[in-house]
């Protein structure tokens, strides 16, 4: 058997042709780990699950019931199972054992089971498999945390999906646990909805420090030397909560978990749904406030995109598009708390510092040209540079304009997967018009975002001043850009130039002499000096 922490995977065997009608165009790549066929709404499953788990001896056994009602247009008799290397599990349905039609490791270090159900699901019809499942590693033997996440079987469409939660977890004395869900304390499950990853974390003498917020339950689970940093990390993330439920309108989760990353503080990451990891938080004196507060809001963004939106790539929940949108966010809490945006300019830096070096920038490869790239993708692209085409898009269409877009995406793809196709139609439809240029340039190609005030004038011409600004540009990359004029008497002008002209003469008037002209004045668009 395939082994390591579980996860598993579903899709079918055999669908006639008005059964395609059901079915989504992905990714040959993507379509291939689906046995060819992805649903647009695969079925919602519900898991109940009971685990025992011994950080000492690096041992987790548990079993698990899934349920789920096909909600599909076509016959399911397969199964797939996906697990991560060290396992083992035995699936039953109906009272009978699942036979296993074949078994195939993947490059991720994954495992694909297929399994062929005793009868087959029509649709309309429901399912309840029985699993018994364990994993012995090493690894995690002795070790004072121990983070899980894909550690259960999860049936799986080739796409990412939402689910319900109802998990029992027991854990030796000394260990303080969170999870993706809240506790019920009559029946001791954690329960959560709208799930894509169920997550555990457990902490020798750590101790959980909670709030309440909006209905959301927040917690922050800490060793006493990370006391500090785990009562600021709270303060924050209730904060974020409010700010981001009066922008956006709610909160996707009933629960936030914070837990502890690596020693050093470094940033964080999405660790699953509802919990998210802080580097360094023992290190907490070596980063301003600043930065512990920025952290927060950032990877609490991820939990609208990235686990609330899904992403349209089942192998990369957090692709660039989650990123940049996620980014937005907690650009617009440090913005609206008086942060400050060098946390954002120094990610739109490193963007930019790769342009520089002559790195291909360019958003939309193939697996191929990613697996060749030999520099940090990562922070230049996947966070540098995605971050960069929302806020230049943001910059371009306004911010009423691009806060109906935030909204609308928000509302409508909620448990559903959101490409670079959906996004731009629903920018397009919401702007009234098409923005495949702004698209094409920013996503599938290396050009860069350069433009210069090269020469303002300014006259006065019948009781009144004529200012001209001359903005040229300099790079290949062609937009508007925002151009804004400030006067003595205080006021202030501003104006787009014309993506189509190589050099833009836009002409302001006022009854004041001008005092200074700036361009991008709200630092918005990442653009490569080329003097």
């Amino acid at each position: 058997m395939c082994s390591r922490i579980l996860i598993l995977s579903i899709i079918l065997s055999i669908a006639s042709p008005e059964e395609f009608a059901d079915m989504m165009d992905l990714s040959e790549e993507n379509i291939k780990q689906a046995g060819g066929r992805v649903y647009h709404n695969p079925p919602k499953a519900h898991y109940t699950i009971e685990c025992s788990v011994d950080p000492n001896k690096g041992v987790l056994e548990g079993t698990e019931n899934i349920h789920f009602e096909n909600t599909t247009n076509s016959l399911l008799r397969e199964l797939r199972i996906k697990q991560t290397s060290s396992g083992n599990m035995e699936v039953r349905c109906r009272g009978e054992t699942v036979r296993i039609l074949s078994e195939t490791k993947e490059g991720s270090g994954s495992c694909v089971t297929v399994v062929e159900l005793p009868e087959p699901i029509h649709p309309g019809g429901d399912v309840e498999l029985q699993i018994q499942f364990g994993i012995s590693s090493s690894e995690y033997a002795g070790t004072e945390k121990l983070t899980l996440t894909n550690w259960y079987p999860r049936l799986w469409w080739g796409v990412e999906t939402h689910d319900e939660f109802d998990v029992k977890v027991k854990t030796p004395p000394g260990y303080g646990m969170v999870t993706s869900g809240a506790v019920d304390s009559k029946s001791g499950y954690y329960h959560a909805d709208n799930v894509r990853t169920f997550g555990l974390f457990l902490g020798r003498n750590h101790k959980v420090a909670k709030s309440m917020t909006k209905d959301v339950l927040v917690q922050v689970i800490f060793t006493p030397k990370g006391k500090g940093c785990a009562d600021l990390l709270l303060e924050t993330a209730v904060d974020v909560i409010n700010f981001y439920f009066e922008r956006f309108g709610f909160y996707p989760h009933s629960v936030l978990s914070i837990i502890p990353g690596m020693n050093r503080p470094a940033g964080g990451y999405p660790v699953a749904t509802s919990i998210v990891a802080v580097h360094g938080m023992e290190q907490f004196d070596f980063k301003p406030k600043l930065h512990w507060q920025w952290i927060t809001a950032h990877e609490i963004g991820h939990e609208y995109w990235g686990e609330h939106v899904l992403s349209e790539e089942p192998d990369d929940a957090f692709n660039w598009l989650m990123i940049g949108l996620g980014i937005y966010a907690d650009r617009e809490y440090a913005r609206a708390r008086g942060l400050g945006l060098n946390k954002h300019r120094e990610m739109m830096n490193r963007y930019i510092k790769g342009v520089q070096s002559g790195f291909d920038t360019t958003i939309a490869l193939s697996p191929e040209q990613r697996s060749k790239i030999i520099f940090d993708f990562n922070n230049i692209v996947k966070h540098g540079k995605s971050f960069s085409v929302i806020s230049a898009l943001d910059c371009v269409l306004g911010k009423k304009v691009f806060g109906r877009i935030y909204q609308n995406c928000l509302k409508d793809f909620g448990g559903r997967r959101l490409g670079i196709n959906e996004f731009k139609a629903v920018c397009e439809k919401e702007a009234g018009q098409d923005l495949g240029w702004f698209f094409d340039q920013w996503i599938n190609s290396n050009k860069f975002l350069s433009y210069k005030i090269t020469s303002h004038s300014c006259k006065k011409q019948l009781g009144y001043y004529i200012c001209q600004v001359e903005v040229k540009c300099l790079g290949d990359l062609k937009m508007p850009v925002p151009v804004s004029a400030y006067f003595e008497d205080g006021t202030s002008q501003s104006k787009l130039t014309d993506r189509l002209l190589h050099v833009n003469v836009l002409e302001f008037k006022s009854k004041s002499p001008l005092k200074e002209v700036r361009l991008d004045p709200e630092a918005a668009l990442a653009q490569a000096s080329m003097e």
